[in-house]
């Protein structure tokens, strides 16, 4: 798989869709521009993660969860924000 922007290289290339999809997207909505740049830094320190060997063999299903935890904590946020009176 071939992508334009090698930030976004990783192995699965499921975090690189993602990422294009993110910067075809509106690039305002929903996300404000700091949630936007930590959205691709998390990518970023994904790709330099899963490029050094692993040390445990639970480690790589432990790194995944903590990138979702990354992600739920900013989706939750975007959901307070644009809904404050449904999520509080």
């Amino acid at each position: 798989m071939q992508v334009e922007n090698p930030e976004y290289i990783d192995t699965s290339g499921r975090l690189t869709q993602m990422a294009k999809e993110w910067d075809e997207a509106e690039k305002a909505k929903p996300y404000t521009p700091q949630e936007r740049e930590i959205m691709n830094l998390i990518v970023k320190a994904h790709n330099l993660f899963i490029k050094e060997p692993t040390t445990h063999p639970d480690e790589m299903r432990q790194w995944v969860d903590g990138i979702h935890a990354l992600q739920n904590v900013l989706g939750w946020r975007i959901l307070r924000r644009d809904y404050p009176n449904e999520f509080r």
